[in-house]
């Protein structure tokens, strides 16, 4: 059997339309990584699995870097940083952000459809 290896996280990323930057606190583009199976567990954790919340900080855990002014900045839940961010952008953005971050994490509704339709039932 072959050695399961780590999985390389990729960066997505997206541009806020030109039209809505000023109102996103100036920010032009947001990088978000995939995230792994640990980092799920933790935001879980970190949240005590209250479903509304963890939506929410999945999204804030997985931005990792945002453009403003041509200068990229770090963005992190470790040093609040993401906290910062969060309320500069405003509510329009960050429904925008969830949105990036189920499209970064979800599966095409095809995919999900063709898993769930391979299932076999065996007995015994």
């Amino acid at each position: 059997m072959a050695d399961i290896k780590a999985r390389p996280r990729t960066h997505h990323w997206f541009t806020i339309p030109a039209r809505l930057v000023a109102d996103s606190g100036g920010y032009e583009k947001v990088c978000f990584v995939e995230l792994t199976a640990n980092d799920e567990l933790a935001v879980a954790s970190r949240v005590g699995n209250q479903a509304l919340k963890l939506g929410w900080e999945m999204a804030r855990e997985s931005l990792r870097l945002a453009v403003k002014g041509g200068t990229e900045e770090v963005i992190s839940t470790g040093d609040h940083t993401v906290d910062l961010f969060w309320n500069a952008v405003g509510s329009q953005c960050r429904q925008m952000l969830m949105a990036a971050f189920g499209k970064v994490h979800g599966a095409k509704p095809e995919d999900t459809d063709d898993f769930l339709k391979s299932c076999e039932v065996r007995v015994g």
